[in-house]
């Protein structure tokens, strides 16, 4: 299975591989959109982000528990559907230069679609806040859509992309 953590934030994107080809399953109509999968994981996650809210900006370098759940399902006409949603438990970091201590709080959402023309579709968003007593929230929001009809290349579109301090 592939997941879509948060290394959108640092916009790390991962290419879905051609062989994740939706399964072989002979579904009968009165079975369209049953859930086949689903799926949920902890696990320990690390990821470096830049607090760009004091002078001069500094690294944070940031570890937790990351929550994902996942869900998989094929609708009527075949097509495979992945739903993810990832959020930080207990993300703390510490600032490279000032020592700071930071907490993050957020939450990603992703949608993949693999059609049964083998065209794929995802939709990527992420809220990210990290924050430390006695300074200005950081708050990242990203959107990006992409989309490939192989053996073509992936198309990106990158939505919406807002760092902001307040």
């Amino acid at each position: 299975m592939q997941r879509f953590p948060f290394p959108l934030l640092a916009l790390a994107f991962t290419a879905c591989a051609d062989s994740t080809a939706p399964p072989a399953l002979d579904l009968e109509p009165a079975m369209a959109a049953v859930r086949l999968d689903q799926y949920n994981e902890r696990e320990d996650w690390v990821m470096n982000l830049a607090y760009t809210c004091s002078a001069p900006s500094e690294n944070v370098q940031v570890t937790g528990l990351l929550h994902t759940v996942s869900m998989m399902h094929l609708d009527g006409s075949g097509d495979d559907h992945w739903s993810f949603h990832s959020h930080p438990i207990q993300f703390q970091g510490v600032g490279e230069t000032s020592g700071r201590e930071f907490k993050v709080v957020g939450a990603e959402n992703t949608t993949r679609t693999i059609e049964t023309d083998g065209r794929r579709h995802f939709r990527q968003t992420a809220i990210l806040r990290l924050m430390s007593p006695g300074e200005p929230a950081w708050t990242l929001k990203v959107q990006v859509d992409r989309e490939r009809t192989p053996p073509g290349p992936w198309i990106y579109r990158i939505d919406r992309y807002d760092a902001e301090c307040h």
